[in-house]
This record gives C-alpha cells, structure tokens and sequence, in this order.
C-alpha cells in the first residue's frame, strides 16, 4: 500500500470514528464544522461564509486541529473521503452558487442601529424602509436579511433576548448548517445595541412583551401603536 493510500485509509477510519452516534448527532456536527472550516473562516467552530485558501494562516490553524496526516491531503480529497466513504447518505457541501453567495456575502456595516418601539418591542416601522435600509447598507433590499425578526424569534422560542453565542448556534441551524453571514459579528452588535435600553430597564414580564410582540405582526398594527 503506497502512502497515498495509507492516508486516505487513515483519514477515513478517523472520520468515521469521530462521527459515532453519541444520540443527538453532536460529534457528527462538530466534525462537519471542523471540516468546513478547511474552506472558512469560523467562529467557535461555526462557519461564516468567508472563504480561506490552502495555505492562509487560518487554513493552517484549521488542518491543525487534525491529525498531522491531514496535512499530507488535500482538503477537496478529505471532503471526497468524507462524501463518498463515510456519510454518502448525508453528504457535506462546501461550495455554493452564485446566488447563495450574493446573499451571504455582501457587507453588514458595524454601529447601525434602529430604534425600537417601546411599545411593540419591534423597530418601527416607516413607509419609506426600504429605501432608507437600501441607503444605510449601501446594497438593495431584497439582498438583505431580516435579522431582527430571527432575534425576536429566538426569545419568542427560549424566553430570553440571547447573547452573541446563542445567536450565533441560532441562526447556522436555522440556515440547515451553511455557513453564516460573513459580518454576522456585526449583525448581532447592531440588534443588541438597538435593544440594549429596552433589555436593561425592561419592566415587563415575557408573557407581556411575547403579547406585543405578536400582536404587531401586521403592519397595519404596528403603525397604530408603536408610537
């Protein structure tokens, strides 16, 4: 057996290994972030789609968290490991159209915040939106993520406002495990530092503002009472 193939059996008995049930699907899910994160950059071993290159420093600091025999594979040969010998049923994607990286790679500006209505717990609501979101991202509206909502969705769900690492675990689920929005830092600055007043002397029980927060679904609703 020549080392090529020495180390492709060796790769794969480690992936295999590491991958056993353990019931809820945890170490699969932390190997399939730890592989991903041989093409981007992440944060607490979940991918944002920043995309690193064989050879960057985080690339190294990535195949290092491998065994050292790894390092003598190329990545896209990991991955066909990985696909075709150890979860051909649930294979793992690591390049996405054009479409998906429009979405997920435009940029997301720190230190833009909306101002929340202390009434309806939501931003408020102005007809021109679109246009001034459009403006103060500098990319057109239809590109861009409602991140508020998926906050308010999470405390509706857990009954707290949570933190970066919440969010974070939050969001990649709910994006079916793809990398992340490339400036989801920023995001998530941006809707806490908007909520922050409203959290800190909050007077109000979860059963209260989970009513406001409901009840103003509709447009129509939100412009009566938010002001």
């Amino acid at each position: 057996m020549n080392d090529d193939n020495l180390n492709n059996r060796k790769i794969k008995n480690y992936l295999r290994k590491n991958i056993s049930n353990d019931g809820n699907n945890n170490n699969e899910n932390k190997i399939r972030n730890k592989l991903l994160s041989l093409y981007y950059y992440n944060i607490n071993d979940i991918p944002i789609f920043k995309k690193i290159e064989e050879g960057d420093e985080e690339y190294k600091n990535s195949i290092s968290k491998f065994p050292e025999y790894f390092s003598l594979v190329n990545r896209d040969k990991i991955i066909d490991i990985f696909n075709k010998e150890v979860s051909p049923r649930k294979v793992l994607r690591v390049d996405y159209n054009d479409e998906y990286e429009y979405y997920y790679n435009y940029d997301i500006k720190d230190n833009n915040y909306l101002k929340i209505s202390p009434i309806t717990y939501r931003p408020y609501y102005y007809d021109d939106w679109k246009e001034m979101a459009t403006k103060i991202n500098e990319v057109d509206v239809n590109r861009q993520h409602s991140f508020y909502n998926k906050y308010l969705h999470y405390y509706l769900r857990y009954k707290k406002f949570p933190d970066f690492n919440e969010f974070l675990e939050y969001i990649y689920k709910k994006n079916n495990e793809k990398p992340v929005h490339k400036d989801i830092r920023n995001v998530y600055n941006n809707i806490y530092n908007s909520y922050k007043e409203l959290i800190i002397n909050n007077e109000y029980s979860y059963d209260d503002i989970r009513k406001r927060i409901i009840s103003t679904t509709s447009i129509k609703r939100r412009k009566e009472l938010q002001s």
